[in-house]
């Protein structure tokens, strides 16, 4: 393959925003181990990067962190199960009180089958 701009130089990589080829002179340095063909390029790929590892941190794909749709169904669980649990507790009518415990417990299961097959998955460490 060779270069976008130097059609004779033989390319070294391929820029990370653009996807044209780049030959050693053309390649811009940068801090974060990828290659770029301009300054632009460098600018939009250094967000892309950012936004990337704004999404691993939001759907749990880094180490220690669980994504925020497991803590909302395990936070929306325990609010239907101590809501079921109350009820139960001040209500003559107990029944009334057995519907939002059920819903508490399957939020909790599903939140608890999710943490398992992520882990399963090898997308956890």
């Amino acid at each position: 393959m060779k270069c976008f701009i130097h059609e004779n130089e033989d390319a070294v990589g391929v820029c990370k925003h653009c996807s044209k080829a780049v030959c050693k002179k053309c390649a811009v340095p940068n801090d974060l181990n990828f290659l770029v063909c301009s300054e632009a390029c460098k600018q939009e790929a250094i967000l892309y990067q950012v936004m990337m590892e704004k999404s691993k941190m939001a759907y749990g794909l880094k180490p220690g962190r669980l994504p925020a749709t497991i803590i909302v169904y395990l936070l929306i669980g325990v609010v239907f199960v101590l809501f079921g649990c109350i009820t139960i507790s001040f209500s003559a009518e107990w029944v009334y009180g057995l519907l939002p415990l059920i819903f508490g417990v399957v939020f909790i299961l599903g939140g608890a089958i999710s943490i398992y097959n992520q882990r399963k998955s090898g997308l956890r460490v």
